[in-house]
């Protein structure tokens, strides 16, 4: 499930508060790791801008990858389909991670991706056989 789609169904008001970031990240970990666990292949999409988060992933998932998909804030901003770091600038939004709320990269990714070097699309695909490469046969 799409992150955005998930937190609606567990905060249905989203705040964005850094409380509540925390709790939506822990569920989410929470979750994947239930579902891993269960056998099925889980992809976190959400932003995770703590590293505390990721490695409580890393963890508790067997067989965790972390895929850093490292975007430079420009390349971001032009991306923004949704209209968040607009929102960050007109101060409609007051805990974006990046321009608001510092982010902490990965200090030992299994992949990095140059998202400013490759379309999202080509990064998807590059994301998918990395991914299905490390899963068992």
């Amino acid at each position: 499930m799409e992150s955005d789609a998930l937190r609606r169904r567990l905060t249905p008001s989203p705040t964005y508060t850094n409380e509540e970031r925390d709790l939506f990240y822990r569920a989410v970990v929470v979750l994947a790791e239930t579902l891993a666990r269960n056998g099925v292949n889980v992809i976190i999409d959400a932003t995770a801008n703590r590293r505390h988060f990721r490695d409580m992933a890393r963890h508790l998932i067997p067989n965790y990858s972390e895929i850093y998909v490292k975007c430079p804030i420009e390349v971001a901003e032009k991306r923004d389909s949704k209209g968040l770091y607009k929102k960050a600038k007109e101060g409609i939004i007051k805990t974006l991670p990046g321009p608001q709320e510092k982010y902490e990269p990965p200090l030992n990714p299994e992949v990095t991706i140059e998202s400013d070097k490759l379309t999202p699309e080509e990064s998807a695909d590059l994301i998918l056989k990395i991914i299905g490469n490390r899963l068992p046969q």
